[in-house]
């Protein structure tokens, strides 16, 4: 029997500097090789493929991140590679944002059907191994990587709308920056909203 079993979930604050930086650097590493190559894709498509696939396989070298999101990356990134640079296919360059966050929705939603949430990855690097198997601590994953899951599939049919024409370029613009956004917000606030709920529930 814990005391006030929920709160030890909260994720404390690091104890110095140093240790905050490390621990955004890690929680920034799945996302760098998307990042890299979203600064790029608008002028240099090629060279932006090519950075975010050095950027996978280096956090995937380094362990900076494991697990499906991870392969998800480093397999998106060598097909598009291949086939953009290497056979300069036409329909895969057009639709390089459809299959991006098509990849992202399969591998979220994949995991989410096997039952270990793509945030679970991230989420062990600052919880205490004890309560990884903690129920709160798997449903607030669960939440967690829905909602992304949700996010990547409405952007890749706006993607796909976008190319399509069914969709202004404003709106194309729009529709993923609004959807990450709100994804990025709900992320940092539903852990803190389930775990004081549970903690008054069970107080």
């Amino acid at each position: 029997h814990y005391v006030r079993p929920y709160a030890a979930l909260a994720l404390p604050p690091p104890q110095d500097l140093r240790d905050r930086r490390f621990g955004r650097m890690r929680a920034l590493a799945p996302w760098s090789p998307w990042i890299a190559y979203l600064l790029l894709a608008a002028h240099h498509r090629e060279a932006a493929l090519a950075t975010g696939l050095v950027f996978a396989v280096v956090v995937g070298l380094l362990k900076l991140h494991r697990g499906i999101l991870m392969w998800i990356t480093i397999g998106f990134f060598a097909a598009a590679a291949v086939a953009v640079i290497g056979l300069d296919n036409a329909w895969t360059a057009r639709h390089l944002g459809f299959l991006a966050n098509g990849a992202l929705a399969v591998g979220a939603w994949g995991s989410l059907l096997v039952g270990t949430p793509f945030t679970v990855d991230v989420a062990r690097d600052r919880t205490d191994p004890s309560h990884w198997s903690h129920p709160l601590f798997i449903r607030i994953n669960v939440v967690i990587s829905a909602v992304w899951a949700l996010v990547f599939t409405v952007n890749a049919a706006a993607d796909l709308a976008l190319t399509s024409g069914l969709l202004s370029n404003w709106a194309g613009s729009a529709i993923p920056v609004a959807t990450l956004l709100g994804a990025v917000v709900f992320s940092g606030w539903y852990p803190k909203r389930a775990i004081r709920a549970a903690s008054e529930g069970n107080a």
